[in-house]
C-alpha cells in the first residue's frame, strides 16, 4: 500500500519506518552493542534492503498463490498424456501431486458454485492482474513498488501471459511507458537495479518462460530411492 513520507507525516525516520512495517532484529556483528544485562540480544531496525527483500518474499508467495491452476484435475489429465507446458511428461506441481497421491481424501463439502466463483476472483489470475493494474494506477514509482512488480511478474507474468496474451502485453506497456520512466525520475540510485531488471524482463520477453518450479516432472531422482 502506498504510505506518505515522513516529511509529509510528520514523522521521524524511524517512527516513519516503523509505521510502515519494518521490524525490529536481532542486532548482530563487530559493531552490535554489548548484550543487555539480562543477556538479551540488542535489536535495530531492518534495513531498506532487508525490508525490501522481505516485502518481495510476500509478493512472490501471494503471486503464487494467485497463478496456481483452478483445476488440479485438469493438470492430471495432461500429465497422463504426456501433455503438460513443459512437454515431455511433465504437468502442474498440482496435477503431478494429485497423479502420485490417489483419490483425495474425504473431507468437507465441496463449496456452493457462486462461493467457488468468488474465490477464484480473488485467488487466481483475475487477481492477479487487479493486483498489477492497481499498482501501476495507483502506487507512486518507487524501489519498493518495483521491487514488487518483480517479484510478482517473476512468479505470475507466464501464467498471466498465457492466459490474457496481447492484453496483458499492453498492461506491460504501460509498465514499461509510464511506470520505468517515473522510477527513473526519481533518480534513487537504490532503485537503479530493480528499474534495471524490470527492464530486462519486458525487452527479452521473460514473461514468456516458464518460471523455474513451475512445472515438475511426474517422477525424479527420489522415485528410485
Amino acid at each position: 500500500a502506498y504510505t506518505k513520507s515522513c516529511a509529509e507525516r510528520g514523522l521521524a525516520r524511524e517512527d516513519h519506518q516503523r509505521a510502515i512495517g519494518f521490524k525490529s532484529v536481532d542486532w548482530v556483528g563487530a559493531d552490535a552493542p554489548a548484550p543487555g544485562p539480562g543477556g538479551e540480544n540488542p535489536q535495530r531496525l531492518e534495513t531498506s534492503d532487508e525490508f525490501t527483500a522481505r516485502q518481495s518474499g510476500y509478493v512472490a508467495f501471494y503471486a503464487a498463490l494467485l497463478q496456481c491452476d483452478a483445476n488440479p484435475e485438469a493438470g492430471s489429465a495432461a500429465a497422463a498424456a504426456g501433455g503438460g507446458a513443459g512437454g515431455g511428461g511433465s504437468s502442474s506441481i498440482f496435477g503431478a501431486r494429485r497423479a502420485a497421491a490417489g483419490p483425495p481424501p474425504s473431507g468437507p463439502p465441496p463449496l456452493p458454485l457462486a462461493d467457488l466463483a468468488s474465490l477464484r476472483a480473488l485467488y487466481g489470475l483475475p487477481g492477479a492482474w487487479a493486483y498489477v493494474a492497481r499498482v501501476l494506477n495507483h502506487v507512486p514509482a518507487s524501489r519498493t513498488s518495483a521491487a514488487a512488480l518483480m517479484a510478482f511478474l517473476n512468479t505470475a507474468g507466464c501464467a498471466m501471459h498465457a492466459a490474457y496474451g496481447g492484453q496483458f502485453v499492453k498492461m506491460l506497456r504501460t509498465l514499461y511507458d509510464g511506470f520505468l520512466p517515473d522510477l527513473a525520475a526519481h533518480g534513487d540510485p537504490d532503485a537503479r537495479a530493480v528499474g534495471t531488471r524490470l527492464r530486462t524482463y519486458l525487452e527479452r520477453a521473460q514473461y514468456a518462460e516458464v518460471p523455474e518450479g513451475r512445472e515438475l516432472p511426474l517422477q525424479d531422482e527420489s522415485s528410485y530411492t
